[in-house]
């Protein structure tokens, strides 16, 4: 989600940028791609930045621990079944049909 308002704060930056006339300096920019943004501009979508990376990061921690915790939970059915299968027979061989209340 973050990452959809970083680039459109970047193409509003750039584009706000490029619509500007050159300023000072013979040759007037050039060809050059790049686009000059103050200091705050800057400073600030890095911020952005780092904070987008450091939820990426949590997410895929979180995301981890749900794979293991998904994991544990199936490893515990499967005993869980193995263990009904096995009373299942026990009872069986020890005469049962008996239903007890």
């Amino acid at each position: 989600m973050q990452a959809k308002g970083l680039q459109s704060e970047y193409m509003r930056a750039t584009s706000g940028a490029a619509a500007e006339p050159a300023r000072g300096g013979a040759g007037g920019g050039g060809g050059s791609s790049t686009t000059s943004a103050s200091p705050a501009d800057v400073a600030r979508l890095q911020r952005e930045v780092d904070e987008a990376r450091a939820e990426a990061k949590a997410a895929a921690s979180s995301l981890a621990a749900l794979k293991a915790q998904a994991g544990g939970l199936e490893r515990e059915y499967d005993r869980l079944l193995s263990e009904h299968d096995s009373l299942k027979r026990q009872v069986a061989r020890s005469g049962g049909d008996k239903k007890h209340d």
